[in-house]
């Protein structure tokens, strides 16, 4: 058995490069086996439409995925998307991307952006004050409750832009562990971050944006399991940084989850 990468975008998000059919050709090469395309849904209001496709896309990307299927009969493939969570939407989701048949498989929930209490949106890029830290865990928490998702990708993201690890991020990684470990969601060690330069953050410490040791050190104190995903926009990074993510997981001894129970982990 080879490596499986649930997570992989194509040219229809618009800041990657390649179709299903390139990801194929390169998982051959790097010994990927199972592959699922997991390309960041639209959304009908056309919210953040700059890094996504639009409605009207959905249909062919899915039909690419099918084409790679039958062109490419010893790898595994299948149809998901990395999905914000957007109650706002009520059974959007659910309706849109699970129950219409021929659609998604899975989704992996992201929560590259979220609401505060006030139900103002921001960007998981760009957080320095620690205490919106808690309010991106809590959002994370309400996604998990929700049932739609398969697992949580980079639940660490918050940390990207470079904020202290105070207690107020060692709260964050409880939050999100607790909930992690209460639904059953897999947390996803997130092989791009270790594809990004280091940073030297607020509290003048040099690492890496995510996957953040502390973070997972947490992490392991709790009944979770963990999925590798490379997050390839390129077909050259279908594995890229995927077993130093492998011994980050086996290094704080979380038990990986495997392929088909992960695809059992949506709502029908």
């Amino acid at each position: 058995m080879g490596h499986s990468n649930f997570h992989t975008h194509t040219y229809h998000c618009r800041h990657a490069i390649g179709g299903p059919a390139d990801y194929c050709q390169a998982a051959l090469a790097q010994g990927v086996d199972r592959l699922g395309f997991s390309d960041h849904a639209p959304w009908p209001d056309g919210l953040w439409g700059k890094v996504r496709m639009p409605l009207d896309e959905l249909d062919a990307y899915f039909q690419e995925i099918r084409e790679a299927r039958a062109a490419f009969p010893q790898l595994e493939l299948h149809q998901g998307l990395e999905c914000e969570y957007r109650p706002d939407l009520g059974s959007f989701t659910h309706d849109a991307f699970l129950a219409s048949p021929g659609r998604c498989q899975y989704l992996v929930l992201a929560i590259h952006d979220y609401r505060d209490p006030q139900g103002e949106w921001h960007s998981s890029w760009h957080l320095h004050d620690t205490r919106m830290y808690l309010d991106y865990a809590r959002y994370a928490v309400a996604a998990m409750e929700s049932g739609l998702f398969a697992f949580l990708a980079h639940p660490d993201l918050f940390l990207v832009a470079g904020g202290a690890w105070d207690d107020n991020a060692r709260e964050a990684a409880r939050l999100i562990a607790r909930a992690a470990q209460d639904t059953q969601t897999p947390l996803e060690v997130n092989a791009a971050g270790l594809r990004r330069p280091f940073l030297t953050d607020d509290a003048g410490l040099r690492r890496r944006p995510f996957p953040y040791g502390g973070f997972w050190e947490i992490a392991a104190q709790y009944d979770v399991q963990a999925i590798v995903s490379s997050d390839a926009h390129d077909p050259k990074d279908v594995w890229g940084n995927g077993e130093e993510a492998e011994a980050l997981a086996r290094y704080f001894g979380l038990p990986l989850v495997a392929g088909e129970e992960l695809l059992s982990r949506r709502q029908p």
